[in-house]
């Protein structure tokens, strides 16, 4: 452990560590308290002096939705053989991914204060916000739509797949060419335009709520792109309607936010989806939908058990999907290799994905 987290976990009031690796440590000696006690007052102030330059990277964890469900139920979870579950077969790369996470999610929880990624981790602020300013700096306002790289966007496009992150790492690239794709939860469009040059069928891109939709229509027609298919639809584990709690690209069935309001969604499984429209085989599904992956999962396994698609799933967005869904989808016997991956983004719990391939 470092000394800044150990600095984190510092409370002056009851002159203890706390949570050093599980165990609240005694200072007794007080030579030893009184500098810690030192160390502490000059770091904390030393980081709020660096904050008025942080402009990349400046969120808080305390009012933020999705952090929530990771402040209530964390202890709970981290008690149980979760962990164990989840990295089991893992490479160390995925392994250090969860740890580094879990790591920042504990410090966040006794610190609520602290900022996304750089009181987190100091030690990447650099790489991170070499990343993060690339991204940014791809994307050019032209007034009517906006350009990153080859793609057009009627509006400020999320950048998780462009530049090659994380397809281009898949060994099954070939095969889903050959094979049609599913974007779940396609938002504007910006997903989908990327992801369907990955294929020579068709990429259905799913988006249930009426502003997005648009903006999904706006954007296959900006980019003159002939093989998405728009689908105004929610997929889940049933089918009828729900109200969704409309953010722009947050919308979710299962999170609600303070002054927004809500839509009347139509919902579906993807089995009964794929056997009405006579689905072909599918190569790839990606899934964001802000904390209904689970739902979308069980209502998706018949195609799933049938096709074996390559998945990439945000686990992000609550704990439970971050550790369950990987020995769900283990329970099945498909036999997918896993790897967890996260792209560059201003929080250390977002932008999380679990690749089955």
């Amino acid at each position: 452990m470092k000394l800044s987290e150990i600095i984190y976990l510092y409370d002056a009031g009851s002159h203890k560590v706390l949570n050093l690796f599980g165990v609240s440590v005694d200072i007794k000696n007080k030579l030893l308290m009184s500098g810690l006690v030192r160390l502490c007052e000059w770091y904390k102030t030393h980081r709020r002096r660096k904050r008025r330059d942080w402009s990349l990277m400046n969120i808080a964890v305390a009012d933020d939705p999705v952090f929530d469900d990771w402040r209530t139920s964390f202890a709970s979870i981290a008690k149980s053989d979760a962990y164990d579950m989840l990295v089991a077969g893992m490479d160390s790369g995925s392994v250090d991914t969860v740890d580094r996470v879990l790591r920042g999610v504990r410090l966040a929880i006794d610190d609520p204060a602290c900022e996304l990624v750089l009181d987190i981790y100091p030690d990447e602020e650099k790489e991170w916000r070499r990343q993060m300013q690339q991204m940014k700096e791809g994307v050019s306002n032209m007034n009517d739509y906006f350009v990153c790289g080859r793609y057009k966007f009627p509006s400020v496009p999320e950048l998780s797949y462009h530049d090659g992150k994380p397809q281009d790492t898949l060994m099954r690239l070939a095969e889903i060419r050959t094979k049609n794709i599913l974007d779940v939860g396609a938002f504007i469009g910006d997903s989908a335009v990327v992801l369907a040059q990955y294929t020579d069928k068709q990429l259905y891109a799913f988006e249930p709520t009426s502003g997005n939709y648009s903006q999904l229509l706006k954007t296959i027609q900006l980019n003159g792109t002939k093989n998405i298919v728009p689908v105004k639809l929610a997929l889940g584990d049933s089918e009828g309607e729900a109200a969704m709690s409309v953010n722009l690209g947050m919308s979710s069935l299962v999170m609600s936010y303070k002054n927004r309001g809500s839509e009347q969604i139509k919902c579906d499984t993807l089995d009964n989806f794929a056997k009405r429209e006579g689905l072909g085989e599918v190569g790839l599904i990606k899934i964001d939908i802000e904390g209904f992956e689970q739902n979308f999962l069980a209502g998706a396994r018949g195609l799933i058990c049938r096709d074996k698609p390559v998945l990439f799933i945000s686990i992000y967005h609550n704990p439970s999907d971050f550790f369950h869904i990987k020995p769900m989808l283990e329970s099945w016997g498909l036999g997918y290799k896993f790897r967890i991956v996260q792209i560059p983004h201003e929080s250390f719990y977002v932008e999380i994905l679990l690749i089955a391939e």
